[in-house]
């Protein structure tokens, strides 16, 4: 008998092939086919091989298609297929019995016997809602002892199958590169492989989380199913210059039903639809660590078969309506922070050209833009669509470069939470959690806790300073507005009590870093004592006024 294989790949594109899929069939007895899990509206690339001594044997090859647990039916309109050759890529007609002759004289012929073999495209269109069995099979010679039907040499099963969010049918993303790469990491991606984290369309103008589905689309009755999903997120959106330390935390990798990938589901009908977003586990990784995201993938597993990758998609995010975002900031700051909105736009002004509030990157990109694959500079983090909103803390200096300064901002309010210090102890150190870099209300609640942190920090501050001179002074209204003295020196300690006009000033126990610097003009009984507000490095209160509506 000769020797021929067939090997799927798992769903990518014409230009820009999936992986192999595992255990590619070769004549094994008793015969055996491998299987596709072929997603709706996706190419997937197989090779098809026969062994060279197939010419003294046989009149040809039939790559033969048919519908049905064994095959016997003719296929379902709706499957295409392309070959490639030296002049590109070719669709290769079905005939009605899904019987297609590769004679020994024709060109397909000789590629199927070559090296590398005879490579083809298979796709299908929603509307393919049952199991198809494609062989290879030898012709017998007309004139030889074995003169009868086809002889089966090699053969892959196409099962249908769906990845789902909501009622949106997922494509898988088609790089077979780790996403995580500096080369790959800020790779737009079409819509239809992000599964997306709302922005305000749950209850009470809530995010949500997607709702995951997985189901095979058509199979034989007696097929049982197992499956398993795996997501994994790397901090500062994979970010991996030499200088920056690994950011990612136990909880950014999620495993359903396990966390390390050892297990799958208990068997389901094939007819039967998994509900990822019900199951225990989704509900428990919500409950304790809240909103995730990061790179998604669903396997499934039949028998003792390896298990086989069927999608691999973007979690991801949309932003809130604007409006929706300003009201929601107004109702957790009240009078006292009253001012947080603006902070919140100041944060994201520029990041997403044209619109504040912004959780996460969007796929928005004008000219000379910072956002995905036409980015002009990787030191202003910039992402894909879908990613948090992310900006990497660092420094620089003409003697020892860019040197990491914590673990950088995320989301509507930049929250850096860290100290990041690489090889520390990170279990002593105060992260931001998972659910406040996908979640933009758990961003928003964070926010105003550290606002209300550092109001603590400006009171002790005043009272330290209050000695030396009493009144405590406004700022000046034409460059701060609305915003008093001790909103100053919130925002200030916000954003970091470094750098600037900032000055080390006599405090009540000592000397302190203030924002606030006492000045005395006169003598005697004209003795006049003030204040003056010190900018930080960044200029922080002032341009927060600047979105002060």
């Amino acid at each position: 008998m000769i020797g021929a294989t067939i090997t799927p790949y798992r769903a990518g594109g014409l230009a820009d092939p999936g992986l192999p899929l595992n255990r590619p069939s070769f004549l094994p007895s008793p015969y055996e086919p491998s299987l596709l899990p072929i997603q709706s509206e996706q190419w997937h690339q197989v090779v098809l091989k026969v062994g060279p001594e197939v010419g003294a044997t046989s009149d040809g090859m039939e790559l033969r298609l048919g519908s049905g647990d064994k095959g016997d039916g003719a296929p379902q309109l709706g499957i295409s297929i392309q070959v490639s050759g030296a002049g590109g890529l070719a669709p290769l007609a079905i005939p009605a019995d899904g019987k297609i002759q590769l004679a020994t004289g024709s060109d397909l012929y000789q590629r199927l016997i070559s090296p590398k073999g005879l490579t083809i495209f298979i796709k299908r269109d929603p509307s393919v809602d049952q199991l198809h069995h494609m062989s290879l099979n030898l012709m017998p010679k007309a004139n030889s002892r074995s003169t009868g039907p086809p002889i089966p040499c090699a053969a892959l099963d196409l099962l249908p199958v769906e990845v789902r969010d909501g009622d949106r049918t997922l494509t898988s993303l088609s790089r077979d590169e780790d996403p995580w790469t500096n080369a790959n990491i800020q790779k737009q991606v079409a819509d239809e492989s992000i599964a997306w984290i709302t922005g305000n369309t749950g209850a009470e103008d809530a995010p949500e989380m997607p709702k995951l589905k997985a189901r095979i689309v058509g199979g034989p009755a007696s097929m049982n199913v197992r499956w398993r999903f795996e997501c994994e997120y790397r901090r500062g959106n994979g970010y991996r210059q030499a200088y920056v330390s690994d950011f990612t935390r136990p909880e950014d990798k999620i495993g359903i039903p396990k966390r390390d990938g050892s297990d799958y589901t208990e068997e389901l009908p094939v007819s039967q639809e998994w509900k990822i977003y019900e199951h225990p586990k989704w509900i428990q990784e919500l409950y304790e660590n809240g909103f995730f995201g990061g790179l998604g993938k669903v396997f499934l597993k039949l028998k003792d078969q390896p298990e086989i990758e069927v999608c691999r998609f973007r979690i991801g995010g949309r932003n809130p309506d604007e409006a929706v975002a300003k009201s929601y900031i107004n109702s957790k700051a009240g009078s006292t922070y009253w001012y947080a909105y603006a902070v919140a736009k100041h944060e994201t002004f520029g990041r997403v050209p044209g619109r504040f509030y912004n959780q996460f990157y969007t796929d928005h990109q004008p000219a000379g833009g910072r956002i995905g694959d036409t980015a002009n500079d990787m030191g202003w983090a910039a992402w894909a669509k879908a990613w948090p909103l992310y900006n990497l803390d660092r420094s620089y200096s003409s003697a020892n470069g860019y040197r990491q300064n914590g673990p950088g901002g995320y989301g509507m309010f930049q929250l850096t939470l860290g100290p990041k210090t690489p090889g520390g102890d990170q279990s002593s150190e105060g992260f931001i959690t998972r659910a406040q870099i996908w979640n933009w209300q758990a961003n928003c609640d964070r926010a105003i806790t550290e606002l209300q942190g550092k109001m603590n920090n400006a009171i002790s501050l005043e009272n330290g300073l209050e000695g030396g001179n009493p009144t405590w002074p406004q700022v000046d209204a034409a460059t701060y507005g609305r915003l008093g003295g001790r909103d100053a020196s919130v925002l200030t300690y916000y954003n970091g009590m470094y750098g600037g006009e900032l000055e080390r000033v006599k405090v009540t126990n000592g000397r302190s870093l203030s924002c606030w610097k006492p000045v005395q003009s006169g003598t005697g009984a004209n003795t006049t004592r003030t204040w003056r507000f010190l900018q930080n490095t960044n200029d922080y209160v002032q341009h927060v006024n600047s979105h002060i509506e």
